[in-house]
C-alpha cells in the first residue's frame, strides 16, 4: 500500500456579507407614505401597509436605515412578522442611522418589519419587507 497524500477537501465558500442601505425620505408637505431608496439608487414610493417594498437579503447581511428630507429622526426599526428576522436587532447609531444584522431563515421567507420616523413632531410608521435570498 502506498503512503500517498490524502488531499484536504476544499472548504465551502465563505458567504459574502452585503451591506444594504435604505434611505427613508419624506417631506413636511407629504410626510406619509415615505420613499425608500436602496443602495443601488432604486426608489420606491411606498404605500399604506406597504408590502411592495422588499429588500432581498442573505443571512449575515447588514441593513442600515438612514433618514433624508424633512425626517428629523428614525425612532425605531422593529420586527413585526412574528419571526426573529435579525440576529443582531436594529439599534440606533451615533450618526442617527439604525443598523441590524440579518438572521438565518429559509430561502424565500418574507418578513415584514416597521420603521417609525418623525417629521415636525409627528410619528409615522411604514412596513416594508425583507426576503431571504
Amino acid at each position: 500500500m502506498c503512503g500517498g497524500n490524502n488531499p484536504t477537501p476544499p472548504s465551502p465558500p465563505t458567504p459574502t456579507i452585503v451591506t444594504h442601505t435604505l434611505t427613508v425620505g419624506a417631506s413636511v408637505a407629504i410626510p406619509f407614505p415615505p420613499t425608500l431608496t436602496n443602495e443601488s439608487g432604486f426608489t420606491s414610493i411606498t404605500e399604506d401597509a406597504d408590502q411592495n417594498t422588499t429588500t432581498v437579503v442573505s443571512p449575515g447581511d447588514i441593513v442600515i436605515w438612514k433618514k433624508s428630507g424633512n425626517i428629523s429622526s428614525i425612532d425605531a426599526v422593529t420586527e413585526t412578522g412574528g419571526s426573529d428576522v435579525f440576529s443582531i436587532n436594529p439599534a440606533p447609531q451615533p450618526s442617527g442611522t439604525w443598523k441590524a444584522t440579518v438572521g438565518t431563515m429559509p430561502s424565500g421567507t418574507v418578513e415584514t418589519y416597521s420603521i417609525t420616523y418623525t417629521i415636525n413632531g409627528s410619528s409615522y410608521v411604514q412596513d416594508p419587507q425583507l426576503k431571504m435570498r
